[in-house]
């Protein structure tokens, strides 16, 4: 159950961390 959990909280990261990138992408980089 641990490793599941942490697999998921892994993926759900990397696909934040993605989302994040297209975010920044479109966006000055002074903004933030």
């Amino acid at each position: 159950m641990e490793r599941t959990k942490g697999d998921m909280s892994q993926r759900f990261r990397a696909r934040l961390s993605w989302l994040e990138g297209m975010l920044y992408k479109d966006q000055p980089v002074g903004l933030s």
